[in-house]
């Protein structure tokens, strides 16, 4: 195996061979059908001849993007004529036979097409001597183990991402081979893995969570699919058709929205708190959750399409109202209360880094000062939303403690152990995030003179926010004290945010791979206790 680009003949000879027959392929596909024995044939010595280049000079494969032409050739264009093939049948009064007859063709393709990255990635742990986690390393039992070598460091990081690439490639096989099973119950679980797996090596790319999104919204989770796009952009790789998906989501949501009877209605009328019945269900918790997620997407709509910005103050309010509701009823779970302010934060770095599709539109059609004007408003909401969704998550916080304090008070009973309330645990992560965002971009309290002035509410709510974050310190600071330590474990939501460059930006690197979450030496050990108390590994 040559890890230069100083090709043998060999080498260059099989590429040119390869490169050949693609155009062959291409001649008999025009006559052909992609399933005929003369296709097969051609496409299974362009699989092997790739695979050879590969391992005989993997940076010349590289410069050639010979794994992405190798999927896309033997593999990929034949899972598109098989879904079209499949299409075209279901829509015809066809024999259930012939159904029956491709679809499981269709399957031993992709079995096949699953053996043979398996296999790739297992050689390209064993040629590379890849560093992977154990569960990855367990699973790789096929090669033995190369003697040692000095390989160059960046052949080493580039064959790690061919690796990930392959788990990508496993995880789409699994979902299409699920998605044509013969039950009505899907099991995503598979594709789900390989995915995670994809993202725990390298959480620098982004395709991972692109590929995470499209499986939740098979699963109609609409939180986790905005989630995980944005994800995919917020990255040191983003996966840039991850935009494309969010425009399209921002478009369909906002349809529904608009078509939906409730679409006019006020956010208290569906969960007032009030009202609601302390034997209230968890189908009805859950219900009320689903329609906050869809209210809380077409919000942040609004911003990301830049259409009808003007309802944008009034619809937040209602939008805050009701998840200061659900906050204190304990109708969302700790991941779905992390995934919401993630967005926030992502969509605030989106909007600084991407151009939006209106814009484009509207350049030629305004001044630039006009331009630069409404986006210094949308950016302000976007940061402002940040802030005061986190304002209420410390808000619901110290009213629980508040609430605890004065049954306390009431009995008065003390306990041997400082009672941490359920509602809390679960916004502890969120909460632990939202203050390394804050850590990670200070440059947002001290704007410049070239930045627009904050207005007397915007003011108001900086300070209303810093208040109730000295109140929620002050609750913790009574409750638990302090505890001097250098040595902090790392907690669930450290590995999620993992890659996530709008809040650890000094963090990443060009050869960083696995991002860990670092201790900053600031002078801030207020903020620092919450961010990085090791307590917190018991109760998250």
């Amino acid at each position: 195996m040559s890890a230069s680009t100083d090709q043998s003949p060999n080498v260059q000879e099989l590429f040119k061979t390869t490169v050949e027959l693609e155009k062959e392929l291409r001649a008999v596909l025009r006559q052909k059908s992609s399933f005929h024995d003369e296709c097969v044939i051609l496409r299974s010595r362009i699989k092997t001849l790739y695979e050879q280049i590969v391992f005989l000079d993997y940076e010349f494969a590289s410069i050639k993007e010979v794994e992405m032409n190798l999927w896309k050739t033997v593999f990929y264009k034949v899972i598109e004529d098989y879904r079209r093939k499949l299409r075209q049948i279901s829509g015809e009064r066809t024999k259930s036979s012939e159904l029956k007859r491709v679809k499981n063709s269709f399957r031993s393709f992709l079995q096949e097409a699953a053996g043979f990255y398996v296999f790739f990635k297992q050689r390209l742990a064993s040629e590379f001597q890849l560093r992977l986690p154990q569960t990855l390393l367990n699973k790789a039992l096929l090669f033995d183990i190369q003697p040692e070598r000095l390989l160059p460091e960046k052949l080493g990081r580039k064959a790690l991402f061919s690796y990930q690439q392959c788990l990508i490639y496993l995880g789409d096989l699994a979902r299409y081979r699920e998605m044509y099973a013969d039950r009505q119950q899907k099991n995503w679980s598979a594709a789900i893995e390989y995915y995670n797996e994809a993202l725990a090596l390298a959480p620098t790319n982004g395709n991972p969570h692109n590929q995470l999104a499209v499986v939740s919204s098979y699963l109609g989770d609409e939180l986790g699919t905005i989630y995980h796009y944005y994800r995919s952009l917020v990255t040191l790789q983003p996966f840039l058709t991850a935009k494309e998906n969010i425009d399209l989501l921002f478009q369909r949501s906002k349809k529904m929205y608009e078509s939906s009877p409730k679409a006019n209605e006020d956010l208290e009328g569906v969960s007032n708190g009030a009202e609601r019945s302390s034997k209230k269900t968890n189908a009805a918790n859950q219900a009320a959750v689903k329609e906050f997620i869809k209210e809380y997407i077409h919000l942040h709509g609004i911003l990301h399409m830049r259409a009808d910005v003007n309802s944008f103050p009034t619809f937040k309010d209602s939008v805050i109202s009701k998840y200061r509701e659900l906050l204190g009823n304990r109708s969302f779970e700790a991941n779905q209360i992390l995934q919401i302010t993630l967005i926030n934060i992502a969509a605030l770095y989106v909007f600084r880094h991407y151009k939006s599709s209106s814009e484009a539109k509207e350049k030629g059609s305004s001044s630039a000062t006009l331009q630069a004007s409404r986006k210094g408003v949308l950016e302000r909401h976007l940061y402002l939303l940040i802030i005061e969704m986190f304002q209420v998550m410390l808000e619901v916080g110290c009213n629980v403690f508040d609430s605890i304090a004065a049954k306390q008070a009431e009995k008065q009973a003390t306990r041997d152990r400082p009672e941490f309330p359920a509602c809390v645990k679960r916004m502890l992560p969120a909460t632990r995030v939202t203050l390394q965002w804050i850590l990670s971009n200070l440059d947002l309290y001290q704007p410049s003179s070239t930045q627009t002035r904050r207005t007397a509410a915007e003011q108001d709510t900086i300070h209303a926010f810093w208040k109730s974050f000295a109140s929620f310190m002050n609750h913790l600071q009574v409750k638990f004290g302090t505890i001097a330590t250098n040595h902090f474990a790392l907690l669930k939501e450290d590995f999620e945010i993992q890659g996530f460059i709008a809040i650890k930006p000094e963090a990443d690197s060009e050869d960083s791979l696995l991002v860990r979450p670092k201790v900053r030496s600031a002078k801030r050990n207020q903020i620092q206790s919450v961010v990085h108390d090791p307590r917190h590994q018991s109760t998250s």
